[in-house]
């Protein structure tokens, strides 16, 4: 009896352990949540590609991120330089100028062929944005937390994050953050 009992217990215990919990259709940010995080870490960009992301990053290209692999399902940030004075926090205004990639295919999406300046890739000027509302891409809210002025910083935003259908980086300069 007490042999049926255990296999009893165990078996049901198996049963319990085979549901667990999963994230599956719970929601982030409104979002479907991905069953799990990728499984490759970033790494350093390789020399090559990535060209125009490098000359905007400048002396600080050497520590550009570049995922490997899948695209990653969750915001990915790099400070390239560090700002000073507080950092930003919900309802502040900030200026910014940022450009945008696909990840893909490791082209200039922002600013559009039409926005270039006498054919060269410029800054894009954001504007004067409020954190903290959702004013600009959805990946910059958990992106840019932290972040002070005078801070450089790559973003790497999910595709479910960013506008369009494909993931994309973005190299953002916050030049200015007011409360």
């Amino acid at each position: 009896m007490r042999v049926a009992v255990a296999a009893l217990a165990v078996a049901l215990l198996l049963q319990l352990a085979a549901c667990g919990s999963s994230d599956e259709g719970s929601t982030e940010a409104g979002s479907t949540a991905a069953a799990s995080a990728p499984k490759e870490e970033p790494v350093p960009a390789a020399e090559g590609g990535w060209a125009v992301l490098k000359r905007f990053a400048g002396s600080q290209a050497g520590k550009l991120i570049v995922p490997q692999g899948p695209s990653p399902d969750h915001v990915l940030i790099r400070d390239l330089e560090k700002g000073s004075g507080p950092a930003i926090a919900p309802g502040n205004l900030f200026v910014s100028h940022y450009i945008s990639f696909d990840y893909e295919n490791e082209k200039v999406v922002e600013p559009s062929p039409g926005e270039l300046k006498n054919g060269k890739v410029t800054w894009v000027d954001a504007g004067l944005l409020k954190w903290g509302t959702g004013e600009r891409v959805p990946g910059w809210e958990p992106g840019l937390k932290g972040i002070q002025a005078g801070g450089l910083r790559e973003l790497i935003v999910p595709a479910r994050l960013a506008y369009g259908s494909n993931v994309r980086v973005y190299l953002v300069d916050v030049t200015k953050i007011e409360p």
